[in-house]
């Protein structure tokens, strides 16, 4: 199956941004930087440990237990994802754009 990142980046950044996770949950190149940290990390972390992190004070919202298995699948997919290209020396992060379209971060 084949894996359209822009389509499942902008879904996962969509929820990311909607009112069924806390205000404090983290923002998509948030999230990019802090799976990259779990990746590199020199000892294993399992994602039970770093998902909760994810979404703030408080866990998410999910519409029922097939919406709660897509938006974990779209984390994983970015794991994934994030983990190959660093394996293969091709790692771009996510940056936030300013107004003027530089890297905010």
């Amino acid at each position: 199956m084949f894996f359209d990142v822009s389509k499942n980046l902008a879904a996962l950044d969509e929820f990311l941004l909607s009112d069924a996770v806390d205000e404090t949950a983290m923002l998509l190149s948030e999230l990019d930087g802090f799976l990259t940290g779990a990746i590199v990390c020199p000892e294993t972390v399992l994602p039970h440990e770093w998902m909760p992190l994810i979404w703030g004070e408080e866990p998410p919202v999910f519409d029922d237990e097939d919406h709660a298995q897509a938006v974990t699948g779209l984390v994983m997919e970015r794991y994934d994802d994030i983990s190959r290209a660093l394996d293969r020396g091709r790692f771009r992060p996510i940056y936030d754009p300013d107004r003027d379209e530089t890297a905010l971060w």
